[in-house]
C-alpha cells in the first residue's frame, strides 16, 4: 500500500512537472524550450511524455512564443502521430481546400504551375507552358499543315462521310465544263470520246456520278475543281490538327504534374472573388472561377518531406508559416532540398494522325 502511494505522489509530482514545463512554453519562454531538449535528449520524448499523461491538448505547438523551435516541435507532434501533418497543413496552407476526406489545390494563375518547370534548356518559357495548361492556347502554326487535301481528308473518312462531301462536290461542279490536260486523268478522255468535245468534258449528272466512282478522277477534281470544298475540307483538317497537337501537348505537360504536385488532372470549378476596375474607373468586387485539383497524396508527401527536410532549422524562410501555401512549399523543396523541378517533356512537332483523322470525321458535317 505504501508502495503504491509513493507511486502515486511520484506520478503527481512528474505530472506537475510537466505542467509547469507547458506553461512556461505556452508563455514564451523559449529557455525552457532549451532545458526540454537538454533533458529529454529531444522534443519527441517530451511529446510522448505528454500524451501519456493526458496533457497533450494543453501544449500549443502553433503558438508564436515558440519562436525558433516550432519546426522541431511540429516534427515531434508529427513523429507521434503522423496524421497531425492535416493539422499543419489545415493552419497554414492557404491555396488548398478540404472537401470531404480529399484536398484539393486551388488554382487562379496557371503561372504558379508553370513555374514549377525548369525551361532553361526547353524549347518553350513558362508563358507558353502556363498557356497551355489552362487549356486556352492558341497556337500559331505558320505554313501548311497538308500539300494533298485528298490523301490526308478525303481518304480518311468513313464512307458515310465520304458521300457526304460527293454530294458537296456534285452541287459544286453539276453543270460545269472541265478542260482536259496532261494532268487529267484518262476518264476524262473516255468521256471526251463520247460526248465529242475535244479538249473539254461537260459534267453532266451522269458524268459526275462516274467521275465520283473513280479514285484518280476524285483526287483530281479534289486537288483542282473544287475549291470551296477543298478550302472547307482543309480549314477542318488545320483545326483538328492544331488543336489534336495542342490537346497532346496538354496531356503530357498535365503528366508531368501528376504525382508531382497533383494527384489527378480533372478539374473541378470553384467561384472567388477579386477586385479590379470597371469601366468608370472605380473599384469593384467581381466574381471569377477558378480550377480546383486533388492534391491528398501529393499535399501529405510533400508537407512531410519539408517537415523532415526543416525539422532542424530556424530560419524564418524555412517554415510552413512563412510560405503559406502548398505550391511555395515545393518551390522551396526544389531551391533548397533534394527535390527535382519538373522537366519539361518532348513536345512532339506532329499530332498523331490516328486522332486528327478521328477528329475530322467527327466535324466533318459541320461544313458538309
Amino acid at each position: 500500500m505504501n508502495m503504491n502511494l509513493r507511486e502515486e505522489n511520484s506520478n503527481i509530482s512528474r505530472k506537475q512537472r510537466y505542467i509547469d514545463l507547458i506553461e512556461e512554453v505556452n508563455n514564451g519562454n523559449e529557455k525552457v524550450i532549451s532545458r526540454i531538449l537538454t533533458h529529454f535528449g529531444e522534443m519527441y520524448k517530451f511529446v510522448v511524455g505528454m500524451e501519456k499523461l493526458g496533457l497533450l491538448e494543453y501544449f500549443d505547438p502553433f503558438s508564436d512564443s515558440i519562436g525558433d523551435y516550432q519546426n522541431e516541435i511540429l516534427y515531434a507532434f508529427y513523429e507521434n502521430d503522423n496524421s497531425f501533418i492535416w493539422k499543419i497543413i489545415d493552419k497554414y496552407l492557404s491555396d488548398v481546400t478540404k472537401e470531404g476526406n480529399d484536398y484539393y489545390l486551388d488554382v487562379r494563375d496557371f503561372g504558379d504551375l508553370a513555374d514549377l518547370f525548369d525551361t532553361y534548356r526547353g524549347d518553350i518559357g513558362k508563358g507558353t507552358i502556363s498557356e497551355i495548361l489552362s487549356g486556352d492556347y492558341m497556337m500559331d502554326y505558320w505554313g501548311s499543315v497538308t500539300d494533298d487535301v485528298f490523301r490526308d481528308v478525303y481518304e480518311e473518312l468513313t464512307p458515310e462521310k465520304k458521300e457526304r462531301v460527293n454530294n458537296r462536290i456534285r452541287e459544286e461542279i453539276e453543270g460545269s465544263v472541265f478542260d482536259i490536260t496532261h494532268k487529267t486523268p484518262s476518264l476524262f478522255d473516255d468521256i471526251a470520246e463520247e460526248q465529242g468535245t475535244e479538249g473539254e468534258i461537260n459534267i453532266t449528272s451522269d458524268v459526275v456520278t462516274r467521275l465520283l466512282e473513280d479514285e484518280e478522277s476524285i483526287e483530281y477534281i479534289i486537288n483542282n475543281e473544287v475549291d470551296e470544298s477543298k478550302s472547307d475540307m482543309y480549314m477542318i483538317y488545320e483545326g483538328c490538327y492544331r488543336n489534336t497537337l495542342v490537346d497532346e501537348w496538354y496531356d503530357d505537360l498535365w503528366g508531368e504534374l501528376v504525382g508531382y504536385a497533383i494527384d489527378d488532372k480533372t478539374p473541378k470549378w470553384f467561384t472567388y472573388k477579386k477586385e479590379t476596375w470597371d469601366k468608370e474607373g472605380k473599384r469593384v468586387t467581381r466574381d471569377y472561377q477558378g480550377s480546383r485539383y486533388k492534391v491528398t497524396n501529393c499535399l501529405r508527401d510533400v508537407a512531410v518531406e519539408f517537415l523532415t527536410e526543416n525539422k532542424n532549422k530556424t530560419y524564418s524562410d524555412n517554415t510552413f508559416e512563412y510560405w503559406g501555401n502548398y505550391l511555395g512549399l515545393l518551390e522551396c523543396l526544389v531551391r533548397d532540398g533534394d527535390r527535382d523541378s519538373l522537366r519539361v517533356p518532348r513536345l512532339d512537332d506532329w499530332p498523331d494522325s490516328d486522332k486528327v483523322s478521328k477528329c475530322v470525321n467527327e466535324n466533318i458535317g459541320d461544313y458538309f
